[in-house]
């Protein structure tokens, strides 16, 4: 029934809840598991910030790697694929799945909380709205 699954994570309890529980599907199906971090960029830095903006990339590209190898270290599935992307989160998440023929995106109903997530929105409620493949909510 699927081929290949992906999960967005943010390193966050519900997103490597779902990435375990997305394993448990996988090997059902004998399909291929595709994590995926995004590194959003900043919409507002101001000017002297904005000159250290590669410094900061770098360093949360270097962060994100090495929680996304644990991560696959951890979930000790064969078949994980896992990749770092920079932008919008659900446009970077839906580019991926049809590059990638994603059959089903198995997402936590939410990973940021409170006043952020208020201001930036839900990336699993956009993902809902705009993706062309099927959505797992996991709680």
């Amino acid at each position: 029934m699927f081929t290949n699954i992906i999960v967005p994570v943010d390193f966050s309890k519900s997103s490597i809840r779902t990435a375990k529980q997305a394993v448990t599907l996988a090997q059902k199906y004998d399909a291929a598991l595709h994590l995926i971090h995004v590194i959003e960029p900043s919409e507002t830095i101001p000017y002297p910030i904005h000159i250290e903006l590669e410094s900061y990339r770098e360093q949360a590209h270097t962060s994100a790697t090495e929680k996304m190898q644990a991560l696959v270290t951890e979930l000790a599935y064969t078949n994980c694929k896992n990749t770092i992307a920079y932008g919008i989160p659900h446009t970077e998440i839906n580019t991926y799945a049809k590059q990638h023929h994603i059959d089903l995106i198995m997402v936590a109903p939410h990973g940021k909380s409170g006043v952020e997530r208020f201001f930036v929105g839900s990336v699993t409620d956009r993902l809902v709205r705009t993706s062309d493949c099927s959505i797992l909510l996991v709680k």
